[in-house]
């Protein structure tokens, strides 16, 4: 298990979720996406 510590208390989705909405307005792919800002697609 990872042992860093996690003890935020965020919720990432609604942030995710906006993202990959706007994302998909401008037909924008994960992967075009994540060549954009120079970051694998797996983490978007």
């Amino acid at each position: 298990m990872d042992k860093r510590n996690n003890d935020f208390d965020f919720d990432f989705r609604p942030l995710g979720l906006a993202i990959k909405k706007a994302r998909k307005a401008q037909g924008v792919t994960r992967e075009q996406l994540a060549e954009i800002i120079d970051y694998n697609p797996r983490h978007l």
